[in-house]
């Protein structure tokens, strides 16, 4: 029409105005762990991704 861009309103914007009040959180026990729960996973490395990296490092050594 005429070239002219009529300005939109700008929604408002409504804000909480109650003061935070922070908590504190109960802090849990220490539950010493019971026999019957296992203990950690033991790392295992998967021998392809190891001849993988190996062969990765000998590539990289012989570059430099």
């Amino acid at each position: 029409m005429g070239g002219m861009v009529a300005k939109r309103e700008r929604p408002s914007v409504s804000m909480r105005t109650a003061e935070f009040t922070p908590r504190e959180l109960p802090l849990l026990e220490h539950q010493p762990q019971q026999p019957h729960q296992p203990g950690p996973v033991p790392f295992t490395v998967n021998p392809t991704s190891r001849r993988i990296r190996e062969a990765l490092r000998r590539w990289f050594d012989e570059e430099l």
